[in-house]
């Protein structure tokens, strides 16, 4: 078993199954023996429902197609999709994806959000408002039903949120200078807060 966290929770399970709201644990994901994935993502929201769908995506080098898997705790089943992206794009494996209504968003390479709905199988870009050369530098959450971006310098804090998703508007809510070294660790669900790790491996928030 190999599984990962967030500061919100669990992202990753590989094979045990989770009740979210319950006790239930029990090997119930079946084995899928595919090449190696290029991301793997949990898709939950415990207000919408308390199913959950495993998401893994892996990039063909010979198209512009991703090859999407979902498992659904409702079906108990894998199902394989093929999803345009209309250009090449690669995945940053070392941020987990952001899923909230129906949309799961993904950092890419360069200066773009890829958001995919996992109902319709449609992908399309978005264009960060700002970026940085280091994945470490970055950050996507939601926020209070929207999707949140920041973005560190040594010694200072941009969060941007999105506007307008078809028009990938986004407005500028903090600029903040710190006078510590810190790390972006989460936003909070429902407040306007970000949470930030400090050198001294305490949790400050802003």
């Amino acid at each position: 078993m190999g599984c990962s966290f967030t500061p919100l929770g669990l992202t990753i399970i590989q094979c045990l199954y989770l009740q979210p709201c319950g006790s239930r644990v029990g090997l119930l994901i079946p084995n899928l023996k595919l090449p190696n994935f290029c991301l793997l993502c949990l898709a939950f929201d415990p207000q919408v429902s308390v199913h959950f769908t495993l998401v893994g995506l892996q990039l063909n080098k010979q198209s512009t197609c991703v090859e999407l898997v979902k498992f659904s705790s409702q079906t108990h089943s894998w199902a394989k999709f093929p999803v345009s992206t209309e250009c090449d794009i690669k995945f940053h494996r070392k941020r987990p994806g952001v899923y909230f209504n129906g949309i799961l968003h993904l950092l890419a390479a360069w200066k773009y959000i890829v958001a995919i709905d996992l109902e319709g199988m449609v992908c399309r870009r978005i264009e960060m408002p700002v970026t940085s050369s280091l994945i470490r530098n970055k950050f996507l959450g939601n926020s209070g039903g929207s999707l949140h971006y920041a973005v560190k310098g040594k010694r200072e804090m941009r969060v941007w949120m999105l506007k307008d998703c078809e028009r990938g508007e986004w407005v500028l809510k903090h600029s903040v200078v710190l006078e510590v070294m810190f790390d972006i660790t989460a936003f909070h669900p429902d407040m306007d807060i970000v949470f930030l790790r400090v050198q001294t491996y305490s949790c400050l928030t802003i």
